[in-house]
């Protein structure tokens, strides 16, 4: 053994690690998660779903808490314990409310409604950016009324066409 693992050995002394029982016993209280099931079924009822976390993550998450909070094989209380984290961990409340309705009888199932309703709440809300461009009112720029400068410049310019298309038409070779 090597590292923390050593150094418990070292200062446990011979007599508290003369036997198997006695050396898995003393490496499990430093080691093991047998007193902190309790941190971790805080942690499991406090967790919430951060900012990016996508909803397998959160699952996992979940799941691995639950694994530590309650050793031992997963039974139908400890199920219903992860399902109902993992659906009150959700960071909106309506999503939560809506998987809550549908009643999962797992984990598992609880995930899978979970990624449903999401994906059917992104695509309405892409539905409705799309909508809100399409339906978005013309901007229309406001038209000053003429004045007299302004029609003396368009008429400055009327003749200076004029006067641009007689120059070249007197260029152009007559045709026969």
């Amino acid at each position: 053994m090597s590292g923390q693992a050593a150094e418990v050995l070292w200062t446990a002394g011979a007599e508290s690690s003369d036997t198997y029982e006695k050396l898995l016993s003393l490496l499990r209280n430093r080691f093991g998660s047998d007193g902190q099931a309790e941190k971790f079924r805080a942690e499991l009822r406090t967790r919430r779903r951060r900012p990016g976390e996508s909803l397998r993550a959160l699952f996992h998450d979940v799941r691995r808490l639950i694994a530590l909070a309650y050793p031992g094989p997963m039974n139908t209380t400890t199920e219903i314990v992860a399902r109902d984290a993992f659906i009150d961990a959700l960071d909106n409340r309506q999503l939560s409310l809506r998987v809550r309705e549908k009643e999962p009888i797992t984990l598992e199932e609880a995930l899978r409604v979970a990624i449903r309703f999401e994906a059917d709440a992104g695509a309405a809300d892409a539905d409705h950016a799309e909508d809100s461009r399409r339906h978005r009112p013309r901007q229309v720029r406001g038209a000053v009324a003429p004045s007299s400068e302004s029609d003396s410049l368009m008429s400055k310019i009327r003749q200076m066409e004029a006067d641009r298309r007689k120059s070249v038409g007197l260029l152009r070779p007559p045709i026969f």
